[in-house]
């Protein structure tokens, strides 16, 4: 995206909203195993341009190469086991292996720069490990972070047209010459023109939070809603969407119609064709002749004088104007024609995973392929959590290993993590060595009015009686 480019710039956030569209790939794969007592091992293969200092650090893993870029479907066995090479013009990879003590301990692996004044993406590991005495439960997540907050997507958007209608009504003018009346113009950008992005802008929030853009489908048919209200027909007439290039050629023709109504020359005569061509042409929604359209040129020119005169350089500009479109699209989204960025992420989770967003491999492997770009607004959350028995303590106090069925150990977990009283009594029984406390626990509950339903759910998936057998004689 040319973001130098005032008119260019504002398109190309249009085609964002309008027609998503990208080519090329980058790709970012790890494997993790945890283990029971929490240590971890990792592999990653990744960009070099996107692996923090840190982490192409070779003290930091047991193994490290450097790889070519080898497509999803071509990938086979692991990471570790990819050939020994040396850094060159080919081997734009990084990969690396290791084990380390604790989650904590891993290094950071992936850093998205952001825009000065902002903070980078990154991924943030979030892990927990607790002992519920008969099982223990591993929950980890790793977010992919974005940096986008509603309050602040409307903020910088309200900066974002404040800085750029009057530079858009300057190059217009600059463009165009005294010939031609840019008011009615300026003031549709102002108004109708305004609302529109400002709807559109929050639609495309809103569908963010429910994971409903691109790649996903649903954006289309939501976007297509919003700019029906303005005028933009983006379906046929028996009701479908009109697929990318239809889309933009009829972005071009409503732009051309408004260009008509709102465009005047002061003289009173019709806009010439080839001025609405010519500004199509600048914004890039229709393409230009094959030779080369020395009026485009000039246009070009123009708009980097205009640019140059209201903010000192081209590069004061773009420290302007990429932080107020990051802050509204994300890290990722804004990068409008970008090479999209693919993660693929492994994970093997010690006992039976009950609960993850990802796609389970088997018992207890799992996996994540995703987008960079879904991280928008608040971040891609990979999340596994795994339950797995604790045998020993089972042994010990119960005489056998009675909780070991997913369904039985997440009644367990879910009782404990429920109620503070029955994991309380869950913990004496483990100190004192003996069930009594959580029988004790259960008759108080009894004798004050309350509910023994957490309890006796304990109780059942432990294998015990509903009763506390008397002692011996």
């Amino acid at each position: 995206m040319r973001l130098l480019n005032t008119p260019r710039m504002l398109c190309a956030v249009a085609t964002l909203l309008l027609v998503v569209s990208g080519c090329g790939q980058q790709l970012y794969r790890a494997e993790t195993k945890l283990f029971a007592d929490g240590q971890v091992r990792r592999a990653i293969y990744q960009p070099i341009e996107d692996t923090p200092l840190e982490a192409l650090a070779p003290a930091a893993w047991t193994g490290v190469t450097y790889a070519v870029e080898i497509a999803p479907d071509a990938w086979h066995g692991t990471i570790d086991q990819l050939p020994s090479a040396q850094r060159d013009k080919d081997t734009a990879y990084f990969a690396a292996w290791g084990q380390f003590a604790s989650p904590a301990k891993l290094p950071s692996t992936y850093v998205k720069l952001a825009p000065r004044g902002l903070p980078n993406g990154k991924l943030v590991v979030d892990y927990r490990q607790t002992d519920h005495v008969f099982v223990t439960e591993y929950d980890w997540r790793e977010t992919l972070t974005d940096i986008v907050t509603l309050d602040d997507m409307h903020r910088s958007r309200r900066q974002f047209l404040e800085v750029v209608i009057p530079v858009v009504r300057k190059c217009l003018e600059t463009a165009l010459g005294p010939e031609y009346d840019v008011e009615n113009l300026v003031a549709w950008f102002d108004t109708t023109g305004s609302d529109w992005f400002v709807e559109l802008t929050d639609a495309f929030f809103e569908a963010g939070t429910r994971d409903q853009l691109p790649p996903n489908r649903e954006w289309k048919a939501t976007m297509a809603d919003v700019c029906a209200r303005y005028g933009l027909k983006l379906r046929d007439t028996s009701g479908r969407l009109l697929d990318d290039d239809q889309a933009r050629q009829q972005l071009a023709e409503f732009a051309a119609g408004i260009l008509r109504q709102q465009l005047k020359r002061r003289d009173g005569a019709p806009i010439p064709q080839s001025v609405v061509d010519d500004l199509l042409e600048w914004v890039n929604l229709i393409d230009p002749p094959q030779s080369k359209n020395p009026r485009l040129a000039r246009l070009d020119g123009l708009a980097q004088q205009v640019v140059a005169e209201q903010f000192g350089s081209q590069q004061n500009f773009a420290d302007v104007i990429t932080p107020l479109g990051t802050r509204m699209l994300g890290l990722y989204r804004v990068e409008i024609l970008g090479p999209p960025r693919r993660f693929h992420y492994e994970m093997e989770m010690p006992g039976a995973i009950v609960e993850t967003n990802g796609l389970l491999l088997g018992e207890n492997r799992l996996e994540w392929s995703f987008e960079a770009v879904q991280a928008y607004p608040f971040g891609y959350a990979m999340h596994g959590r795994a339950l797995a028995p604790s045998s020993a303590s089972q042994r010990e106090l119960l005489g056998g290993e009675p909780l070991s069925s997913r369904a039985d150990m997440l009644a367990f977990v879910a009782a404990v993590n429920s109620d503070f009283m029955v994991a309380e009594a869950v913990r004496n029984s483990a100190k004192r060595k003996t069930m009594s406390p959580l029988y004790e626990a259960r008759e108080r509950t009894v004798s004050e009015g309350g509910n023994t339903r957490l309890f006796d759910t304990v109780l059942r998936v432990l294998g015990l009686p509903a009763q506390e057998a008397p002692p011996a004689k």
